[in-house]
């Protein structure tokens, strides 16, 4: 039993973009649901995939693997991968390892 959140993810779409809003923890135990939401996701072909992440809590390394994947993934397909509001861990983890240069970070305001 872990002491961390449990990862949620809620996908919605709008104007053809699909949102998958991620919360909790994305880490080894909880990597294989989001692969699975990804690849629900990216069976429609969206133009963008933006990942909301700003109540993400938590990303190990195996998660940090799946979002760069994913954007490969993307990047093959001439689609998109976004990430937005990722919260201020998370927003580090990116500086960190440099894939907040390959991936787009959208911060957008709270009211919307």
């Amino acid at each position: 039993m872990t002491s961390g959140a449990e990862l949620t993810i809620d996908v919605s779409e709008k104007e053809g973009e699909v949102r998958l809003v991620v919360a909790g923890e994305l880490d080894l135990s909880s990597v294989p649901r989001f692969e699975a939401a990804l690849a629900l996701a990216e069976d429609g072909n969206p133009p963008v995939l933006d990942l909301e992440l700003s109540e993400l809590t938590f990303i190990d390394s195996t998660g940090l693997r799946a979002i760069l994947q994913a954007s490969h993934r993307a990047e093959s397909e001439g689609r998109s991968l976004v990430i937005s509001n990722p919260s201020p861990t998370v927003r580090r983890l990116l500086a960190v390892t440099a894939m907040d240069h390959t991936i787009p970070i959208r911060q957008e305001d709270a009211a919307t």
